[in-house]
């Protein structure tokens, strides 16, 4: 698109020259009175405007050179061209303004006729290459020579017969015969050239070589009749001409572009319908044999023109035949290629998927595929001359007649999705694109490409009905939903997590990322979000996290627990998540916890008081020990003593544990066996060996054990090695299907006769009791030493806590 600024430009320099013309026009006009300056000022305005227009050209071929070196030669003709007329003008003003003398013939003339062919040079330079027609180069011929005969025997021999001065007249009269040659070698070539860019300066350059004509006709009557309007009227034409010229060369630098190609098309159509203009040289023709018929005794050189002429129209009948000829074999060509294509076409249309149709203006059917019987049903021959809107469904018809209407308006394509019926009734999918065509600027018809998407449409609407299942499913879980992608951007989330969140859906999605509701103290402890963090983007394993727990913030900062649950989306990298709120069981749950923490430190504390408690009896035995002196008596003490210690040892045990409900029995076994062991001070003389496995056991069981454990070791110790006897006690416990806890010691053993159900012994009594608490067997070996086999249960009793 051309500068507005220059458009602006040419049409002030188009003003200006105009201005000047008016002004030169109006001299001449008030100095009538007197010839001599009517004359100079005709001849002044002459030179002035044929030298602003050889400046311009001159400037033109310079801008060329820089900008547009193809043309520059060109331009570079007519600059020299119009540069030799203007030198010419000036030469005639000297002459017959200064010297007063007849400047016909004289130098002036050389420069005059040189002008003719630069001009035409530098015309078929600027269109190189050039093709033009030879009949219409023959038409021109025609043209010219009857125009010089029609000239020849109005003007010439008038003159010749008055005694003009012949040699004046002669180059007046061969100017305008140049002219128009110059015309219609101009007008030939903006009827055979396509340059866009060029036209705007040739058509001015016709404008003024028109204008030159008429120009020279006038100062050719002024030469005969020396009237002085003939010759201003002819100057005013020269200078027209030479503005013309000018604003050829303004248009060139200054790029614009008028649009010419309506009136070359509506000529060049005249001419295809054979009008009037292409029978102008005819015209012609008839005129100069009318002349010859008209005057009495013809010169011969108007026969001789006339017998040229003869032989020139000859050669173009020739040429017409020879076109002719070649016109019926090139139609037959045609003919036979229109045949083979045309066959070609059917085969295509046959074969093709698609339904190719053409509707008039009213929208019946002209041509159908033959594809429409494969698509519908019907034959070409049953759809031709019906309407389509009759086929198609009723409630796509107003938006089918609005897609034709933009498509004709806009000369665009046109496309829609529409239902036609077929044979059997059914209305089927179809994606059509339409093309309006037109025909001398107005609409004609509309080709359609019609293509079967009824599987497509299916499918679609059958993913719209399962995508519209799972968006309720998605909605109505329950849960809070989200779908987020591999960088855990949110792309989707029900009306539940809106809800949660305080925002609108539309700035969620797409817009807000998972880490936006989680805090940055949280995203470092919360082992969901460490989970999704790190996860490996190429496993799906690591893509699916069940149950873990997250803590997320609202939009006012509140905070809320959920159960997290993540899968991925096949055939994407999008994962679904689910939400389920746990805030409301986190509150409760702290609360029991505490409650049971305060329970906890009670049952410490109660453990805490029954050991000392049970510490303080024992040291009142072990005081009271000291003041008893029966040995009998001070031996019941003693043992006594260390019941309670047994008893105690184990709620020291329990309130130093972190289960209060269970001991680590191995470890009791061992702290329980030293102290009876330091107890009887036999350190350097018995040797403890334990095989214990780590059992924890209640304190329903673990109080009888320990009790069963203290009179076993006591007994060992007390009786198993006499005087300065050592050896050692071993202490096993296992954990089998039953416990099994064996003692034995490799001392001297108890008598052989001894009953361990009747005994009278108050420690085995005691042994009996605490086996039938525990729901136990014993089983007792003397052969090496003493051993105590005893296998056992955990009492099951309930929970207290």
């Amino acid at each position: 698109m051309y500068n507005s600024s220059n458009r602006n430009s040419f049409k002030n320099y188009v003003i200006l020259l105009f201005t000047f013309l008016v002004i030169f026009t109006i001299i001449p006009i008030f100095l009538r009175g007197n010839d001599y300056y009517s004359t100079f000022s005709s001849n002044f305005a002459t030179v002035f405007f044929n030298i602003i227009a050889a400046a311009t050209l001159s400037y033109a071929a310079s801008w060329a050179g820089k900008h547009n070196r193809k043309s520059y030669k060109a331009w570079l003709f007519l600059a020299i061209a119009q540069s030799s007329y203007a030198f010419a003008d000036i030469i005639y003003m000297f002459l017959d303004s200064f010297l007063k003398v007849n400047a016909y013939p004289s130098v002036a003339d050389v420069f005059f006729l040189a002008y003719y062919p630069l001009f035409a040079i530098g015309l078929f330079l600027m269109f190189r290459p050039i093709k033009i027609n030879p009949k219409i180069f023959i038409d021109i011929l025609i043209t010219m020579i009857s125009a010089t005969l029609i000239l020849w025997s109005l003007i010439i021999l008038p003159t010749l017969n008055t005694n003009a001065i012949i040699a004046s007249t002669l180059f007046s009269v061969s100017y305008i015969f140049l002219d128009i040659l110059l015309l219609f070698v101009i007008i030939s070539l903006l009827l055979n050239i396509n340059k866009k860019e060029l036209l705007t300066p040739l058509a001015l350059f016709a404008l003024a070589i028109f204008s030159q004509i008429f120009g020279d006709v006038f100062y050719s009557y002024f030469d005969l009749s020396s009237i002085a309007i003939y010759d201003i009227s002819g100057s005013i034409l020269y200078s027209l001409g030479n503005i013309f010229a000018a604003l050829a060369a303004i248009s060139c630098y200054k790029q614009i572009e008028i649009n010419l190609k309506p009136i070359l098309f509506k000529f060049r159509s005249l001419k295809k319908q054979k009008n009037w203009i292409s029978y102008f040289p005819l015209f012609l023709v008839i005129i100069a044999y009318g002349l010859v018929i008209y005057i009495e005794d013809p010169a011969d050189e108007i026969l001789w023109g006339v017998g040229f002429i003869v032989v020139l129209i000859i050669v173009r009948q020739f040429i017409s035949i020879n076109e002719i000829k070649k016109a019926q074999e090139d139609l037959e060509k045609n003919k036979n290629l229109i045949l083979r294509r045309n066959e070609q076409l059917k085969f295509i249309t046959s074969n093709m998927m698609d339904i190719i149709s053409e509707t008039d203006e009213k929208g019946i059917l002209k041509f159908v595929s033959e594809s429409s019987f494969w698509l519908l049903g019907y034959t070409p021959q049953e759809l031709i001359g019906s309407k389509l809107v009759d086929y198609v469904h009723p409630d796509d018809q107003k938006n089918l007649h609005e897609t034709i209407e933009n498509s004709i308006k806009k000369r665009a394509l046109g496309r829609i999705k529409f239902r036609l019926k077929n044979k059997n009734g059914n209305y089927l999918w179809f994606d059509s694109i339409k093309k309006p065509v037109f025909y001398n600027d107005k609409f004609y018809r509309i080709i359609s490409s019609i293509r079967d998407i009824n599987e497509e449409e299916s499918a679609k609407n059958a993913l719209i009905k399962t995508e519209n299942k799972y968006r309720t499913i998605f909605e109505n879980t329950g849960a809070l939903s989200l779908i987020m992608d591999e960088n855990l951007n949110i792309n989707l989330v029900n009306h539940k997590f809106e809800k949660f969140s305080g925002y609108y859906k539309d700035e969620i999605e797409s817009k807000l990322n998972l880490k936006d509701f989680i805090d940055d103290t949280d995203k470092k402890s919360t082992n969901a979000y460490n989970m999704i963090k790190n996860q490996n983007k190429d496993s799906r394993e690591c893509l699916e996290i069940k149950n873990q727990e997250i803590s997320l913030f609202d939009r006012q900062g509140n905070k809320k627990y959920f159960v997290f649950t993540s899968e991925l989306i096949i055939h994407s990298k999008n994962t679904l998540i689910s939400l389920i709120d746990i805030t409301d069981r986190k509150d409760k749950e702290k609360i029991i916890k505490d409650s049971l923490l305060e329970k906890e430190m009670m049952l410490k504390e109660i453990h805490h008081r029954v050991k000392n408690n049970l510490q303080i009896i024992s040291s009142l035995l072990n005081l009271q020990s000291g003041n008893v002196s029966d040995d009998k008596d001070l031996k019941l003490f003693i043992e006594s003593r260390d019941r309670v210690r047994s008893m105690a040892m184990i709620h020291e045990k329990l309130y130093q544990s972190e289960n209060l409900s269970k001991i680590n029995f191995k470890y009791y076994l061992e702290n329980l066996s030293q102290q009876l062991l330091m107890s009887y001070d036999l350190s350097g003389k018995v040797k403890l060996n334990f095989d214990c496995d780590d059992v924890f056991m209640g304190i329903e069981t673990a109080v009888p054990c320990g009790l069963l454990v203290n009179e076993i070791i006591t007994n060992s110790m007390k009786h198993a090695f006499p005087d300065e006897l050592s050896g050692n006690i071993n202490i096993t416990l296992k954990a089998y299907d039953d416990y099994e806890l064996i003692i034995s010691d490799d001392g001297i053993g108890l008598p052989n006769d001894i009953n361990m159900e009747e005994s009278n012994s108050l420690g085995l009594q005691i042994i009996n009791n605490l086996i039938n608490q525990i729901d136990g067997s014993i089983e007792f070996n003397n052969s090496h030493g003493t051993q105590f086999k005893i296998k056992f249960q955990e009492l099951d009793y309930q929970k207290r806590f």
